[in-house]
């Protein structure tokens, strides 16, 4: 078995590091999916000295379209001051393939 996400996986966490220390910072995971829909979820912040945080995605809540997705750490630090991560592309299968 690999590690590959498939469309309407409701099992799923998206762990990411940004590399700055996210104490007192407000942190998004943005997104574009495939069908050029734009947004953002909310993250738990896992090692916030570390700058780790995570999507974890619930019952009911998945990626509904396959193809590249684009994601970004959004970063807000205390000052206002914003960090935003390097893009990475998540390939969404759809099931079977």
């Amino acid at each position: 078995m690999d590690d590959r996400v498939y469309k309407n996986q409701d099992f799923l966490k998206l762990r990411f590091y940004v590399g700055y220390s996210l104490s007192g910072a407000t942190t998004l995971l943005k997104y574009k999916s495939p069908i050029d829909v734009e947004g953002s979820w909310a993250v738990i912040v896992e090692d916030e000295l570390n700058g780790v945080a995570y999507k974890q995605f619930d019952a009911g809540e998945y990626l509904g379209v396959s193809g590249p997705w684009t994601l970004w750490a959004h970063v807000t630090m205390e000052d206002g001051r914003v960090v935003i991560g390097e893009p990475y592309t998540l390939m969404v299968y759809d099931e079977g393939s």
